[in-house]
């Protein structure tokens, strides 16, 4: 409760007490939610930026090629 997310479209209402935000990726605190499969590589990378840290993401995702 409190904290804002995302979610699967249509889905907006079961978000009891959350702060609906309508983007792909949405971060709060240590709460990393998302839209769906189509936003799997942005999901990935908010995961691996909260484990590994910014810099050691952004070098992982310039050596897969991907761009944001």
């Amino acid at each position: 409760k409190g904290k804002k997310s995302t979610c699967y479209p249509g889905f907006e209402s079961e978000l009891e007490g959350a702060l609906y935000i309508p983007d792909g990726v949405v971060t709060d605190d240590n709460f990393i939610t998302a839209c769906g499969p189509g936003v799997a590589w942005e999901f990935a990378a908010a995961i691996s930026g909260k484990i590994a840290g910014k810099e050691k993401t952004e070098n992982i995702l310039k050596a897969l090629q991907w761009k944001k």
